[in-house]
């Protein structure tokens, strides 16, 4: 499960970014407050974790398609380092 494999705030970064605050996606999905802290202590709870899986499984699946930066790139290509200054 992507839950079990992800760093707790990075589950939480995804959940921000899709729904503005981890309270929103708890009313986006009819779960308690605080339901999303409470998985993160333990405390399991099957519906919540389901919600947050399936978020993770459609972050993970939208993410495929791009593509990745070339960071490794000659940093003559950066306009501020041509050499006609």
């Amino acid at each position: 499960m992507l839950l079990d494999e992800m760093h707790k705030e990075d589950v939480k970064a995804v959940l921000r970014k899709k729904f503005g605050s981890l309270a929103a996606f708890e009313r986006a999905e009819a779960l308690a407050a605080q339901s999303v802290s409470e998985v993160f202590r333990g405390r399991p709870s099957r519906r919540t974790r389901d919600a947050i899986e399936r978020v993770l499984r459609e972050n993970a699946e939208a993410t495929e398609s791009i593509v990745p930066v070339d960071t490794q790139a000659s940093p003559a290509f950066h306009r501020q380092n041509s050499q006609g200054r």
